[in-house]
């Protein structure tokens, strides 16, 4: 992909993940935000998810207010590319139901990391907030289920538009270029 598509492509998903967060508001964790950053790992790799998360975050932040809870956002979407790529690696290419479970999975890692701010004030008030929260960490991993497959079938013609190459769009490894 040139530079400039790459620019362009992270320029729009960013704006896609920031617009569906602040739509979004009034349903506490249900986003296509991480589903978003899983496709597009998987798509175009790691550092593309990377450059995703980290715009993503920044942008998010600029509309919607800093807070310290801003590096930990960070921090648990990057583990959750990071992941991402591992899993890509070790799982067969295209498969949407292990890859959709995965993102059901994310909405718990997520909420995991996000939580870690509050490691800060005492492990036993992390521990009562993270508790605490997994509701919410629960909405977030239902809104993955809902929203991959959703995302997959709506970004994949964007994607294959992109690469010809997209790792993601391929059925097997022999297809590689």
């Amino acid at each position: 992909m040139k530079p400039a598509n790459r620019i362009a492509l992270i320029g729009v998903m960013t704006a896609i993940n920031v617009t569906s967060r602040v739509w979004l508001q009034f349903l506490p964790n249900i986003k296509p935000v991480t589903s978003i950053i899983i496709l597009s790992t998987l798509a175009f790799g790691l550092q593309f998810g990377l450059e995703l998360s980290a715009t993503t975050v920044l942008v998010s932040g600029v509309l919607l207010g800093f807070g310290a809870y801003i590096p930990f956002q960070l921090l648990g979407w990057c583990v959750i590319v990071l992941l991402t790529h591992l899993l890509d690696k070790l799982l067969p290419f295209g498969k949407l139901i292990l890859f959709t479970a995965w993102a059901f999975l994310c909405g718990y890692i997520y909420g995991f990391f996000v939580s870690l701010d509050k490691l800060f004030v005492s492990p036993a008030y992390f521990w009562a907030y993270y508790l605490n929260g997994f509701p919410f960490d629960t909405l977030h991993a239902v809104g993955n289920l809902v929203f991959f497959p959703l995302c997959y079938y709506a970004l994949l013609p964007i994607f294959r538009r992109q690469a010809a190459g997209c790792r993601f769009l391929r059925t097997s490894k022999k297809e590689a270029p």
